[in-house]
């Protein structure tokens, strides 16, 4: 052809490219289709489920379906923050009562998304996690990051540079079994809450919380609430 039609040809060329891989596509569907079938009949997981109900109270299983695992997830105590006498009487579905409307409307959007989560769950942080950082180039991060685990885990310790951050939302993403912390600030528009808030997500990230990975952040000010689109986006991006 000639170079006129370039354009044509290159385009010819493409079209011819991708009628062959239909058929590529297709069977490679259809492989999967058959693996998924061999493996839902024949993976750990069935055994498990063919188990008489007697039987699954006394067994500990090798793996958990999503059910069984956000059951147990859900079953961990923890000791919840107090609320003021005067507190609003704010409930959400699960009939757990939190701290502002935009909450009740969060706690709900979870729920019907199938999300677990524990409200206000309690997570220790070092408040110099920092300064811990720059003495890693002297003694190894990973060292340095097993101290503070240990001081963390340690029932009886008494440690002023450790603190108790109270996300308000802690959730698990079922199919990946990540956990999130998920903090909404919802009055971004007052100068001295905004700087606040700043501190808590620094502290976060000196802390291995990092938005997009294992931190989920939602804001709000009085011109701009919150939007329960948005809610279902991030849910869906993050949670799901």
């Amino acid at each position: 052809m000639p170079r006129s039609q370039e354009n044509q040809a290159r385009a010819l060329i493409q079209n011819d490219y991708d009628r062959k891989t239909i058929p590529a596509i297709e069977a490679e569907i259809k492989e999967l289709k058959n693996f998924l079938k061999a493996y839902n009949e024949k993976c750990c997981d069935t055994v498990y489920k063919k188990l008489a109900s007697t039987r699954k109270e006394v067994v500990t299983p090798l793996t958990m379906d999503d059910q069984t695992y956000a059951a147990a997830w859900l079953k961990v105590e923890y000791r919840h923050k107090k609320f003021a006498e005067d507190a609003p009487p704010l409930f959400t579905d699960n009939n757990e009562q939190v701290r502002s409307k935009s909450e009740v409307i969060i706690a709900n959007s979870l729920k019907a998304a199938g999300v677990p989560y524990r409200y206000e769950f309690p997570l220790l942080v070092d408040r110099n996690a920092a300064d811990n950082y720059d003495a890693a180039d002297n003694m190894g991060s990973a060292h340095v990051t097993a101290s503070v685990k240990s001081r963390a885990k340690t029932p009886d310790f008494y440690d002023l540079d450790i603190c108790q951050l109270h996300p308000d939302f802690y959730c698990l993403n079922l199919r990946t079994r990540q956990e999130f912390a998920w903090e909404h600030f919802g009055m971004m528009d007052d100068p001295e809450y905004a700087a606040r808030a700043t501190e808590k997500l620094a502290l976060y990230a000196e802390n291995g919380f990092f938005p997009g990975k294992n931190l989920v952040i939602t804001m709000e000010t009085s011109a701009k609430p919150l939007s329960s689109k948005l809610l279902k986006s991030v849910i869906q991006t993050y949670l799901k």
